[in-house]
């Protein structure tokens, strides 16, 4: 049985993009397909060397011989959507109507919403994309971004909150948001500065094991923190806690701090502010050695659920009391690796979280953290990449889509060679290359 072998060659000829496509059967015939290049091909090309207008009228003249292109469609939003036209949206839906499982049509529509910084919708279709299980070389790029614009999601969202705080209301907060402040360092070592995320974030997670409460985002609250004037730090004050619980959508704000009461003593102490009355209660404090701490950390989550008025059930006091890390080193390196992602200094929170994890193998959270770093680097600059990839979908959809219209009729005839039969001039009675039709079916695999 003989294998086809196909192929593709492109020249210009006087201005336009001409198209050809070789089929050799391997050992003995040869075949050739000619064919004029389409409007579609023509307006890609015309986008590829930035002639958007050429390329709008090459795809609307496409449209109006056949308007079920979905291609055509997609191929004329991403094209309006480089010259910022408003009408980029209209044409990228029509495509995805078309066919709903076009992953470069979904793309494209992420693309045009993060373009105009709308990332919940951007990351909707991203997380489509990537949830329709895509085999492609885009897809590990694609979960990079995804990491990256929920960062980009969280700056937006609190520039907005701020932008509109008068506008907004608290009796309808859910009694069961809650968000966790940073710790504050009330003693004098400053070498347990990095305490005051890592706290945080060990209490943050803690919290959320419980069905009962809905927790705020550690990342996301560092950002409202910080538009609000309060620094990478996030050090609330008591008085400003209820103000931030407003912003962020939260009913409870957990405020803490902790103290060294000698080389070898820790103190921590937790209350929670109440978002409508603006009122602070103070929860037990806790107090130990520092090989106690995860332990006390512990003891005032407990605590805290209690003032809340929560009763756990036993699965979820066994998750709650999980010890992450029983080094206090690994988890200072983890607690600075925080501070450094909060910086945007991805190359250092990485450093961190990396050693973090060479004190202790088992350090879950931090190789979890290391994985997150790892993909917002990333992330910010992959997005040249996947606009080259998709564009080369683009213009290879176009060049099959044309394979597939003009594949009819072959001209072909047999090389010599020592098995070489002449069957096309035993039939016709002709000489050299005859002529024979054939149905071509190309078939296209998703993006």
């Amino acid at each position: 049985m003989r294998r086809i072998i196909v192929w593709q060659e492109r020249w210009r000829t006087r201005g336009r993009v001409a198209h050809c496509v070789l089929a050799a059967a391997v050992g003995t015939s040869l075949a050739l397909v000619s064919c004029a290049p389409s409007l579609h091909t023509q307006g890609v090309r015309y986008y590829e060397e930035q002639q958007y207008d050429q390329a709008v009228a090459a795809f609307v003249s496409e449209l109006q011989r056949d308007s079920s292109n979905a291609e055509v469609w997609r191929d004329l939003g991403v094209t309006l959507s480089r010259m910022n036209d408003p009408r980029a949206l209209v044409a990228l839906e029509r495509a995805l109507a078309l066919t709903p499982d076009d992953g470069a049509t979904i793309y494209a529509l992420g693309s045009y919403y993060e373009d105009r910084q709308q990332y919940d919708k951007a990351l909707d279709y991203y997380r489509r994309y990537v949830e329709f299980g895509f085999l492609s070389a885009a897809a590990s790029d694609m979960e990079d971004r995804l990491e990256y614009l929920v960062q980009k999601a969280f700056e937006a969202e609190a520039q907005a909150a701020v932008q509109n705080e008068k506008a907004l209301t608290t009796t309808s907060l859910p009694d069961s948001t809650i968000a966790v402040l940073n710790f504050t360092n009330m003693g004098k070592n400053s070498a347990l500065d990095p305490l005051q995320k890592g706290l945080a974030d060990m209490v943050i997670t803690d919290l959320s094991k419980v069905k009962a409460l809905r927790v705020v985002e550690r990342a996301r609250l560092q950002q409202l923190v910080e538009e609000i004037g309060f620094g990478s730090s996030g050090l609330v004050d008591e008085a400003s806690a209820p103000r931030v619980g407003r912003l962020v959508g939260a009913r409870t704000i957990v405020k803490g701090s902790y103290l060294d009461l000698d080389s070898k003593t820790l103190r921590l102490d937790a209350g929670t502010a109440n978002t409508i009355a603006g009122s602070f209660v103070k929860s037990d404090e806790v107090t130990g050695s520092l090989e106690q701490f995860f332990r006390m950390e512990k003891q005032l989550v407990l605590a805290i659920i209690d003032d809340l008025g929560i009763r756990l059930t036993q699965e979820e006091r066994r998750q709650v009391m999980e010890i992450p890390t029983e080094s206090m080193l690994a988890f200072l390196a983890y607690s600075k690796g925080l501070d450094a992602a909060d910086k945007g200094d991805y190359n250092q929170a990485y450093a961190s979280f990396e050693q973090a994890t060479k004190i202790d193998p088992g350090f879950g959270m931090a190789q979890q953290q290391m994985t997150r770093v790892d993909r917002l680097s990333r992330g910010m600059r992959v997005r040249p990449r996947l606009e080259m990839y998709f564009r080369m979908v683009r213009s290879r959809y176009s060049s099959l889509r044309q394979l597939q219209a003009v594949g009819r009729r072959v001209y072909a005839g047999y090389l010599s060679s020592l098995n070489a039969r002449k069957a096309v001039q035993e039939a016709t009675g002709e000489e050299g290359f005859g002529s024979v039709k054939l149905d071509v079916i190309i078939p296209i695999p998703p993006p």
